[in-house]
């Protein structure tokens, strides 16, 4: 979706490394879930467009739907379950947003409600590993019963960036010790990139749905939002469309 939609760009330069990524483990070893297909326009109009699309892999069945607005944004609902009526354990699941290096040097986070005394905003530091994770910032600030859920992350530079956020944790798997969304730099070649990226490295935002060894007996379905920045600008006159 993200390559379709065009959120994978910014200020005509490219923001990702390459398409988003779902990534399952199971049995500890680490699959990801082939996306290859378009998703199905299901409406189109000059200031919204509608898809849905399906995927298979690593036992799971995935569905999504969504929209992209005039100025960019674009909202997901995906929903994940067993491809079968038997359940699926997963060490973990997560969704893989792969920044080019060069895009993603600084971050932003905070608290829900807008709340800027439990902001984060660092430049990220060198090295490989995990650079940052929701961890750092406690879960009191995330005002979570469980886990680190935060509601905004934007990674960027200067010149562009991509927002991420979503309005609560519903259909993930919380857990204390596991942070919500994370941020990691790694090899390219480590996801067979090297041809689309070069030999260097990308920097990674995760969401951890599932973080820890889980049961999934039925379907559960996360929405969130992303959008790339700076954004489209809006249509004169777009308040009377």
């Amino acid at each position: 979706v993200v390559d379709t939609v065009g959120a994978g760009d910014s200020f005509q330069a490219a923001l990702l490394a390459g398409p988003v990524r779902i990534v399952a483990v199971v049995g500890g070893r680490e699959q990801t879930i082939a996306l290859e297909g378009r998703p199905d326009i299901t409406e189109r109009k000059d200031w919204r467009v509608r898809f849905e699309g399906r995927a298979k892999g690593a036992g799971l069945r995935l569905s999504a739907t969504g929209w992209v607005e005039q100025d960019g944004l674009c909202y997901l609902e995906l929903t994940y379950g067993p491809d079968g009526r038997r359940p699926v354990t997963l060490d973990a699941l997560r969704i893989e947003w792969p920044f080019r290096a060069e895009a993603a040097e600084c971050l932003l986070c905070y608290g829900p409600g807008g709340n800027f005394s439990t902001r984060t905003t660092k430049v990220l530091p060198a090295g490989e590993g995990r650079l940052w994770s929701t961890l750092d910032m406690g879960r009191m600030g995330a005002s979570m019963t469980v886990g680190s859920f935060y509601p905004v992350v934007w990674l960027g530079n200067e010149q562009r960036g991509l927002l991420w956020w979503a309005d609560s944790d519903r259909g993930w798997v919380p857990d204390n010790d596991v942070p919500a969304h994370e941020v990691v730099r790694t090899r390219n070649a480590e996801h067979g990139m090297r041809n689309s990226a070069g030999a260097g490295t990308q920097v990674v935002l995760r969401n951890n749905l599932i973080g820890k060894p889980f049961e999934l007996s039925a379907p559960r379905t996360v929405a969130l939002s992303y959008m790339a920045s700076p954004f489209r600008p809006l249509l004169k006159n777009w308040r009377a469309t």
